[in-house]
C-alpha cells in the first residue's frame, strides 16, 4: 500500500512539474513580445458577444491604410517628391516599419491593425491572459490612448511640419474615436470609453 501511494505521488509530481514547465516556458520563454497580426485577434474578437472588434477594424480606414499607399494619387505624390512607400510605413502599418522577415510581410499589408494600439500580441494573445486586464497588461497589452492617435494624425496639419500630405483637415481624436469604437462586449453596459482611453 505504501509503495502504491509513493508511485501515485511520484506520478502527480511529474505531472505537476510538466504542467509548470510548459506554463513557464510559454510565459518566460520569449522576453520580448512580437507582432502576430490581426488574423490572430479575429479568432476571439469576431463574435457579437466579444464586441465584434475585428469586423469594426476590418471595415475601417485603418485596415486599408497600407493599400492607400498603392493608390495612383499616392504613387504620383511619392514620385513627384522623390519619396518611397518606406517613408510612409511609420503611420500606415501596424509595426510602424517595413517587414524585416518574410513572416512580417502579411502584418505590413494588413494596414494599421490591433497591435498598433494594443501592443505586440505574442505574449498576451491567449484566452486565459486576455480575460483578465491585469494579466493582459502584465504581458505587454495596452488599452490604447487617444493621445496615441496624434502620432500619425495631425491636430492641425496647417501648423504641423511632419504629417501625411493627404490629411488636409484638422484631426480630433475624441470625435474620430466614434468611427472606430470597439467595445469589449456589445451586450454589456458600456463605460465612457473616451474617458477610459484618455488614461
Amino acid at each position: 500500500m505504501l509503495i502504491r501511494i509513493s508511485y501515485l505521488l511520484l506520478i502527480a509530481t511529474i505531472a505537476l512539474a510538466a504542467f509548470l514547465l510548459v506554463r513557464m516556458s510559454r510565459d518566460l520563454g520569449d522576453e520580448s513580445a512580437t507582432f502576430t497580426g490581426a488574423q490572430r485577434c479575429a479568432a476571439c474578437h469576431s463574435s457579437i458577444n466579444a464586441g465584434r472588434q475585428f469586423a469594426i477594424w476590418r471595415n475601417s480606414a485603418h485596415a486599408d491604410a497600407y493599400n492607400a499607399l498603392q493608390s495612383d494619387s499616392a504613387r504620383a505624390y511619392l514620385k513627384a517628391n522623390n519619396a518611397s512607400v518606406g517613408d510612409c510605413v511609420g503611420c500606415h502599418t501596424t509595426m510602424g516599419r517595413e517587414a524585416l522577415a518574410e513572416g512580417e510581410a502579411a502584418i505590413v499589408v494588413e494596414g494599421v491593425g490591433c497591435e498598433r494600439c494594443h501592443g505586440a500580441g505574442s505574449r498576451y494573445g491567449y484566452y486565459d491572459v486576455m480575460r483578465e486586464r491585469a494579466a493582459f497588461t502584465a504581458n505587454g497589452g495596452a488599452a490604447g490612448s487617444l493621445q496615441d492617435c496624434y502620432g500619425c494624425h495631425a491636430a492641425d496639419p496647417a501648423r504641423t511640419e511632419r504629417h501625411c500630405p493627404f490629411q488636409r483637415s484638422p484631426f480630433n481624436a475624441d470625435s474620430a474615436w466614434t468611427a472606430i469604437a470597439h467595445p469589449v462586449n456589445e451586450r454589456a453596459p458600456k463605460p465612457d470609453t473616451v474617458q477610459e482611453l484618455r488614461r
